[in-house]
């Protein structure tokens, strides 16, 4: 299979993150989510705000060292050109839904 970086985007409680976890079962690829990293900065006092940023640094710093290493990416959070940056131009983003 190719490698892929898919972006789950959505409202919440709408089943991303179950479909994410459906995708990385059929075809091996990680599954990176930005709470999972916020909770515990937010949980040892740092703003939210704070945390939110931070949490977006090191999930992206963790999805291109997953895809350099070969592995696909699934992010399981809500989408932004902005917050892809560099990495976005990279990987060549296609932003378009898979299902509309």
């Amino acid at each position: 299979m190719q490698q892929f970086l898919l972006q789950m985007a959505g409202e919440p409680a709408t089943g991303k993150s179950s479909l994410a976890r459906r995708i990385a079962r059929a075809t091996g690829a990680i599954v990176l989510d930005k709470d999972h990293i916020k909770a515990p900065l937010v949980e040892r006092g740092i703003d939210s705000d704070l945390a939110g940023s931070l949490s977006y640094a090191v999930l992206f710093s963790l999805a291109e060292s997953i895809l350099k290493s070969g592995h696909s990416v699934i992010r399981d959070r809500g989408a932004s050109t902005e917050r892809f940056g560099s990495m976005g131009g990279r990987w060549q983003l296609d932003q378009r839904p898979l299902i509309g």
